[in-house]
């Protein structure tokens, strides 16, 4: 119900007509009554326009914040997975050239260090699914209808959804995963300088060397438990690997579409 009292001056005006009316209807001046009547329902419409402008008006303000922190959030979202993505995909490229060699008659005698270091790395399915902290506010706070887009709504909505999916999924990975390094230590051998690949994996993996890491590809051959756990290992890395790509298609996709709204550009500057 429409609250008289939020505008003083208005109400006052309000109870001055009324009291014209009263007269009015005394006076049997139908005319006036009408005329009065029709200025009460008048100011009582502008008035509650005045509150519905000022309501959107509020609503378009915070809408622009939160797209604001949500653009940054997808942004630095995508920075992530994109990092991840581009290890790991190099990994699998890496791991299915490797069992190449496996194949009678490959003509392959030794192992790229790029290879060995794919086989170390086959175990490895710690990449961070992103959250953005904008949506679970919105989501908590019950105010995710603030954001007017509403193929921008769905996008959000499915990927709070999948990411708990893929988190799953990466956990479940982890059940009786095989270390390569440990599980064969005398087919791979590692330098020290090999733990610089958690500054920057995917770069260190680029530029390994023979020196930082090298495998026995003659006894790998002939160790049959070797082989089963580094087919194991590469299925499993593929799976992962395809799901680490699947939430960075839909960052992009969520990105694409938060520009669309705000109305940026950023050309070629995106990974």
């Amino acid at each position: 119900m429409l609250n008289l009292f939020i505008l003083p001056e208005t109400n006052k005006g309000v109870r001055l007509i009324l009291r014209r009316i009263s007269q009015h209807v005394k006076d049997q001046n139908w005319f006036a009554v009408a005329l009065d009547f029709v200025i009460v329902v008048a100011g009582i419409l502008i008035a509650f326009q005045i509150t519905v402008w000022n309501e959107v008006r509020k609503d378009s303000a915070e809408e622009q914040k939160y797209l604001t922190r949500l653009h940054s959030d997808v942004i630095d979202a995508l920075n992530t997975s994109f990092n991840h993505a581009a290890l790991k995909s190099k990994v699998q490229n890496s791991l299915r050239s490797t069992l190449e060699a496996f194949k009678p008659n490959s003509g392959i005698e030794k192992l790229t260090s790029q290879q060995c270091a794919s086989v170390y790395f086959s175990h490895i399915y710690e990449a961070p699914f992103p959250s953005l902290p904008t949506v679970s506010e919105l989501l908590s706070s019950g105010r995710f209808s603030v954001l007017g887009s509403e193929r921008l709504r769905d996008l959000l909505a499915k990927h709070e959804q999948t990411r708990d999916g893929y988190q799953r999924f990466a956990d479940g990975m982890l059940v009786n995963r095989i270390v390569m390094a440990a599980e064969h230590s005398d087919l791979i051998q590692i330098g020290v300088e090999f733990h610089n690949f958690s500054s920057d994996g995917s770069n260190f993996f680029d530029h390994i060397s023979d020196d930082i890491i090298a495998c026995d590809l003659a006894s790998m051959r002939s160790d049959v438990r070797f082989k089963n756990n580094l087919i194991d290992n590469t299925a499993r890395h593929h799976e992962f690997h395809r799901s680490v790509a699947a939430q960075y298609e839909q960052l992009q996709e969520i990105h694409r579409e938060l520009d669309s709204v705000i109305g940026l550009s950023h050309g070629d500057a995106m990974p």
